[in-house]
């Protein structure tokens, strides 16, 4: 499991090299910037490409800026997302936003050395309001991890890359057509990052959901590839009334790797949550609360994700160009 190292609340209401420090979430210390961890050239340059699949809901499909507004959205993300105003959803060949959590994990790899020849690629195969088992979606968004279009579930497609670029589950799913061009099948030098449950109904107890997410692990295992190279995120708290469902969800979340040695959590709730209780959000400032909305965290709380992501592919590439 990530160990999460505690960041003394920030006071300040201030953009600092682009990040904001929101008063009473924690947030990362600014990064020094792109290429400042090494000099292209100081020595011989490997070529490395090393690839993380974000597969999720809305709070990484989507976007926000320093004062939690949405900017952009993802190239599958649902019409119902990308309608808001001032939005964009990309794309499949546009650059990552800067706000949502692909551009911070790509911005983030060139900070910690990944230069040169070395690349950290983020694909975004996050759809706002999907969930985990069958028929676990919002109406109108889209497949769930295990549902099933064109002979394959959402999570082989996307992230194991079976269907290969043309699995199009709009045709089942009822939403524009969007064949997933970005898939690709992983190999050694690949990662997936899973943070789905903050949108899944609440019909199904937290043990059913974690064996969803279980699931999805083992099929990564039996596809070849190691639980080490699997990130799980556990779920947001509550807003202002402690939410003991995702306290017992987190919880659950926190006991997979005990089946698959090696997972690795991104422990959001544990970070962010008042007393560490998993109940209720440390601050207002840690989501959208100008919009009322305690599903959607702002973006201390992804720059954050961000960094454990990345801190854990730096540590399993020591020698990468630029350290």
């Amino acid at each position: 499991m990530i160990a999460t190292r505690h960041v003394p609340h920030a006071r300040l209401a201030a953009l600092l090299t682009g990040t904001l420090a929101l008063v009473g979430c924690r947030s990362l210390t600014p990064s020094a910037g792109p290429g400042s961890a090494g000099t292209p050239g100081a020595r011989p340059v490997a070529t490395r490409q090393i690839r993380v699949t974000v597969f999720g809901d809305s709070n990484s499909d989507g976007g926000t800026d320093s004062l939690g507004r949405w900017t952009v959205w993802a190239y599958i993300s649902p019409e119902s997302a990308s309608s808001f105003r001032g939005t964009v959803r990309l794309r499949a060949t546009d650059p990552q936003g800067r706000d949502q959590l692909t551009g911070l994990i790509e911005t983030r790899a060139v900070d910690r050395g990944f230069t040169g020849g070395w690349t950290v690629s983020a694909i975004n195969h996050s759809m706002s309001g999907s969930g985990l088992g069958p028929g676990g979606s919002f109406p109108g968004s889209g497949p769930a991890a295990l549902d099933t279009a064109m002979g394959h579930t959402r999570f082989q497609a996307e992230v194991l890359g079976q269907a290969g670029t043309t699995w199009n589950p709009g045709r089942t799913f009822g939403r524009t057509d969007v064949p997933r061009v970005s898939a690709y099948v992983p190999d050694a030098d690949s990662y997936v990052y899973i943070a789905l449950g903050t949108n899944n109904p609440r019909g199904e107890s937290p043990a059913a959901q974690a064996g969803y997410l279980s699931e999805l692990v083992g099929q990564w295992v039996a596809a070849g590839h190691s639980a080490g190279r699997v990130f799980i995120a556990t779920v947001p708290p509550g807003r202002t009334t402690p939410d003991p469902y995702a306290r017992d969800l987190s919880l659950a979340i926190l006991a997979l790797p005990e089946r698959y040695p090696g997972l690795r959590i991104v422990d959001i709730s544990g970070q962010f949550s008042a007393g560490g209780e998993r109940l209720l959000w440390e601050s207002s400032a840690c989501y959208r609360s100008a919009a009322n909305d305690p599903l959607h965290y702002t973006l201390p709380v992804r720059r954050w994700i961000a960094d454990q992501v990345v801190g854990q592919i730096a540590a399993d590439y020591p020698r990468r160009h630029g350290q």
